[in-house]
């Protein structure tokens, strides 16, 4: 797996998505990160779409933030289990799922073809 996400971090670098050096996987994305990276991405692939791209420090608002990010995952046409947990207390196989159903939606001009999800499900069934 430690491949699938030197391919996912690569690809959200190339689309302008600040991350750290010291990242070298997904289990290393706080929820911080997560919100950030996955609205930049759900953005590029529909630009109508109005999404925070921080986490609030309130509760209810992080709730909120987080929701919305899963609702509009979810209308992109994501069709595994996706709500706020997802972002706030993230299993590393789920968010996976999330990152290769949004790199694989975006526009091939923000993205290099060769890192769609086939390359990336190719090398998880290797």
């Amino acid at each position: 797996m430690e491949e699938v996400d030197n391919i996912i971090i690569h690809s959200l670098k190339q689309i302008g998505c600040h991350i750290g050096e010291d990242v070298k996987n997904l289990t290393n994305f706080p929820p911080e990160l997560l919100v950030e990276t996955v609205a930049s991405c759900i953005q590029l692939i529909d630009p109508s779409l109005s999404l925070p791209k921080s986490l609030p420090s309130n509760l209810a608002q992080r709730f909120s933030t987080t929701a919305t990010l899963a609702e509009a995952c979810k209308t992109l046409g994501f069709r595994g289990d996706i709500g706020y947990q997802t972002f706030l207390y993230s299993n590393v196989s789920e968010v996976r799922r999330v990152y290769m159903f949004l790199i694989e939606k975006l526009p091939k001009d923000d993205i290099q073809e060769e890192l769609s999800v086939g390359v990336i499900v190719s090398i998880l069934l290797h």
